[in-house]
């Protein structure tokens, strides 16, 4: 930076206000911390402050800084950031890590580890090994793809039949909404497994691959696999179909059908066809957008009747104007007659402009109130309410009626980041009209928690300047801060409540009050919390009483932050009590870790 530039600026008072201001503004939802109450490393990785953290961790290499602290399942969200920085902070927290590092070889975890040279780091400091390879062979086909050749090269093994079975639970494993896979991942996958097989496979394990392929419809494994099979043998074989016995060449013409009708568009399998998913029902799973279900809606019409709570689809023939809404729905019990909303609206739920969907088939005399599914509700009217735009009158008389379902509220008012103060307390306003008083304060406390949990902090102070205090329902706020401590300079004006809602408070009762307060944040691992018991309201440990528990959760703490602040605001932390007392503090400790 230009420093004479820098001056000229900041020297003027004009702008260097205009800059703070802004800056202020920016901060103002956002759960910011001083520099020297920031070490937890987790924190620092999730909001991109990388910089800071290879600051703070050069700092503390030269003794020039306080003790960082990481969640094990943190340091993996560096793996794919910033190899330098995750060796760095793997390398300071080895063996702490190292225990949530085996159950993630065990779980589809491992596969989030996109960075082959974080997994070659592993692999040469024995912390993967053969075993684990055997492990995590298991979910080969979620792994990417240079980490599994890296491993296919160090060793691992993969069969025949553990591939099929991949791509089997694979297909399974789908959310059948909207989940889409791109073939030539699959492809790529599997020619770069099938290299490193034996090969020739043994007749008889042809024969019973190529009949497990059949059976199961294993698709985009055939052709790669076959490079394996003894070739003139494998002509003379005959597998079971659905009618007669077929030959390979038959295998191969039914496998590649299956492939082609599988396939939509840009390399993409739409996974109408598989598990739970009625194959009737292909042509509408088949659609990637809102304008194609309303076409395929408006081109269908004669096979669909549309009542106040039900879409009937006939996929086999039209629907008789002559039928009525009572055979329909005896038929729907069947397999004839399908309820075809309570595909679309999923289906439209996963889409850009799903309210669109909602629009046409409301139009057709199809209810709102009809929709089984609130969570595809609140999908469909996410983006509109959180956006940065006033809702146009259509959508809102249409959101308006989904309202009053309290679990769309909750969602909208919970993780609507950005939408508009007037989008805000229109809204609320309205839903506040329509309930009844124990219902509103019911839900208010539930807001609270949705805005917290979703780093919705705007949502939360629209709350407050409305007249509402998290703390007014002591009971779910407590509750709250016990699993999730107090983190959060949001809660702190709750916390200040919380210990001073008494005029009359004797210091007996604030001490437990501020004793219970530590230990949670101890608990939770929470630095900033611990330090503002101490400091806010003048709480110190008192060697005169009972503190086992204290020392218990400090003990079993990996966040060696806070024994550190403790020890280093002796004056600050403990109530009277000399050197004898704070060794004897610091022994109890050392026996229970």
């Amino acid at each position: 930076m230009n420093n004479s530039f820098y001056k000229s600026v900041f020297n003027n008072i004009y702008l260097s206000t205009k800059i703070f201001n802004i800056v202020h503004r920016l901060q103002l939802d956002k759960n910011s911390f001083k520099y020297e109450d920031i070490v937890d490393i987790g924190w620092m990785i999730k909001y991109d402050h990388l910089g800071l953290l290879r600051e703070k961790i050069n700092n503390k290499s030269n003794n020039r800084q306080q003790h960082l602290f990481i969640e094990k399942k943190d340091i993996f969200l560096l793996s794919n950031t910033d190899t330098e920085l995750f060796i760095k902070v793997f390398q300071e927290n080895k063996d702490y890590v190292l225990m949530y590092f085996d159950s993630l070889k065990a779980s589809q975890g491992f596969a989030e580890i996109k960075n082959v040279n974080v997994v070659r780091f592993l692999f040469e400091n024995g912390c993967i090994t053969q075993k684990d390879m055997e492990i995590i062979i298991k979910n080969l086909l979620n792994v990417d793809i240079k980490v599994l050749e890296f491993l296919l090269e160090n060793g691992m093994k993969c069969d025949p039949m553990l591939l099929l079975d991949n791509i089997k639970t694979r297909w399974l494993n789908l959310r059948v909404a909207r989940e889409v896979i791109h073939v030539q991942d699959i492809k790529n996958k599997v020619q770069l497994l099938v290299k490193y097989m034996q090969s020739p496979i043994s007749i008889n394990n042809t024969q019973r691959l190529v009949q497990y392929i059949l059976d199961q419809k294993i698709l985009f494994v055939l052709e790669s696999l076959s490079t394996l099979f003894d070739s003139p043998a494998v002509q003379e074989l005959e597998f079971k179909g659905s009618l007669k016995n077929i030959t390979m060449e038959d295998v191969v013409f039914l496998i590649n059908e299956m492939e082609g009708c599988a396939v939509k568009k840009q390399d993409k399998i739409i996974v109408g066809r598989y598990p739970n998913v009625d194959l009737k029902l292909d042509i509408w799973y088949s659609c990637t957008s809102v304008p194609e279900l309303i076409d395929l809606l408006d081109q269908m019409s004669s096979k669909i009747r549309v009542t106040t709570n039900t879409m009937y689809f006939n996929p086999t023939g039209n629907i008789s104007p002559q039928t009525n809404s009572y055979e329909l729905s005896r038929a729907c019990t069947g397999d004839n007659i399908l309820d075809l909303a309570k595909h679309i609206i999923p289906l439209a739920s996963k889409m850009e402009n799903g309210i669109d969907l909602l629009h046409h088939i409301t139009s057709k005399g199809f209810t709102i109130q009809s929709i089984s599914t609130p969570a595809c509700l609140v999908d469909i009217c996410r983006p509109i309410v959180n956006s940065t735009k006033p809702i146009n009158d259509k959508d809102l008389y249409l959101i308006l009626k989904m309202m009053f379902g309290q679990s769309i509220l909750l969602s909208f008012l919970g993780d609507g980041k950005d939408m508009l103060d007037d989008n805000f307390n229109f809204i609320f306003s309205k839903f506040r009209k329509e309930v009844s008083e124990s219902s509103f304060n019911r839900y208010i406390p539930l807001f609270f928690k949705s805005a917290l949990l979703n780093r919705n902090y705007r949502a939360f102070r629209l709350l407050q300047s409305l007249g509402y205090q998290f703390s007014n329902w002591a009971g779910h706020f407590t509750e709250y801060i016990q699993e999730y401590s107090f983190k959060n300079k949001y809660l702190l004006d709750d916390i200040d409540r919380l210990v001073y809602n008494q005029s009359s408070l004797d210091l007996d009762e604030k001490y437990q009050k501020c004793k219970a307060l530590l230990c949670i944040a101890i608990k939770h691992n929470d630095y900033y919390g611990v330090k503002y018991v101490f400091n806010k309201f003048k709480f110190q440990i008192d060697f005169s009483t009972d503190n086992q528990y204290i020392y218990e959760l400090l003990a079993a703490s990996p966040n060696l932050a806070i024994i550190d602040y403790i020890s280093k605001n002796r004056s600050i932390c403990f109530q009277g009590g000399d050197e004898s007392d704070y060794e004897q503090f610091l022994l109890q400790i050392f026996k229970l870790y």
